[in-house]
């Protein structure tokens, strides 16, 4: 009982990790598929036509190919989380400064407040 209470625990909190980030991980995903799907395609062209010309090239493409989208993808999520840290802060800041100014309207009397 207590393993299942423990994975249910450890489910949740991968879940509240993956969940922002879902739609980066499946776009990386479904890309690098599509890469070795295309260069598996390649292959077979070039062994149903006897060839080997290029084989090495294509293998280092795919690798490339790869390895640019990791980083890429390690980037934008870098750089997006620092957004999101930079836009809570500045709302958070709105915030407090929206506060401070409506909080004097308590010590105006209706009639100076009507005066506007």
């Amino acid at each position: 009982m207590i393993k299942f209470f423990i994975k249910q625990f450890l489910y949740g909190r991968v879940y509240v990790w993956l969940k922002p980030k879902l739609y980066g991980l499946l776009f990386l995903l479904l890309t690098i598929f599509s890469i070795f799907y295309l260069h598996n395609e390649y292959l077979r062209y070039l062994k149903l036509n006897d060839d080997n010309y290029l084989i090495g090239l294509s293998f280092l493409i795919k690798n490339i190919l790869i390895i640019i989208l990791v980083i890429g993808y390690l980037l934008f999520q870098f750089f997006l989380n620092k957004s999101e840290k930079n836009i809570d802060k500045l709302q958070n800041e709105i915030i407090d400064n929206q506060n401070t100014v409506s909080s004097l309207d308590q010590f105006l009397e209706t009639e100076e407040l009507n005066r506007k």
